[in-house]
């Protein structure tokens, strides 16, 4: 089931990226102020990777209201099980950038590694509930869920508006959104507590 619409969604996914263009800019458009009331938090952004909506513009914006900025390090190959580490590193800054085994850009290394304080997830398809369709490793389930057993963070959805689905088919692994945000709105996940 999660891999049908895993194939459908992707399709919808690659033709909003053809069409909207503009749509990582038009995100900025949408952010509440209430989104990140902490001081000089760290926020974990992404490179984009085929037809993943460009959260870059919205991670520059967050930039320059004081979040430090980090990107994820996928584990290798032979340890997929792992959660991703997070490094600071500029998004914009090539030279802390390297393409990872699974042809991915993320930040060397070497770069200092951290704990977000806020996540901005890629995803293939989402739901009102803040549940998510990823690309089916458990990259993002893992790592979310190994933070916040260490603590607080706030996981916000990123995604064109055409990704949303009635419902998404759930498994006790997955790990569900705070926000959601897209080109034409952005909302807080209802808790289920």
């Amino acid at each position: 089931m999660k891999a049908d619409l895993r194939t459908s969604m992707l399709i919808k996914r690659k033709y909003a990226s053809e069409q909207y263009t503009d749509a990582g800019a038009r995100l900025c458009t949408h952010v509440p102020s209430d989104l990140i009331l902490k001081p000089n938090p760290i926020l974990a952004g992404y490179f984009p990777c085929k037809s993943e909506i460009d959260p870059r513009p919205l991670m520059r914006l967050l930039k320059a209201k004081g979040a430090n900025l980090c990107l994820p390090r996928t584990p290798s190959k032979g340890h997929v099980d792992q959660a991703l580490t997070f490094h600071l590193c500029d998004p914009d800054n090539k030279g802390q950038l390297e393409k990872s085994a699974w042809g991915v850009m993320e930040p060397l290394a070497t770069r200092p590694q951290v704990r977000p304080d806020f996540v901005l997830v890629p995803l293939v398809a989402f739901d009102r509930d803040g549940n998510r369709l990823g690309q089916g490793k458990g990259h993002y389930d893992r790592t979310l869920a190994a933070l916040r057993a260490s603590g607080p963070v706030i996981a916000i959805g990123i995604a064109f508006s055409v990704q949303e689905v009635e419902r998404i088919p759930t498994e006790p692994h997955d790990q569900r959104l705070d926000w959601i945000i897209t080109e034409i709105e952005a909302y807080r996940v209802p808790s289920c507590e």
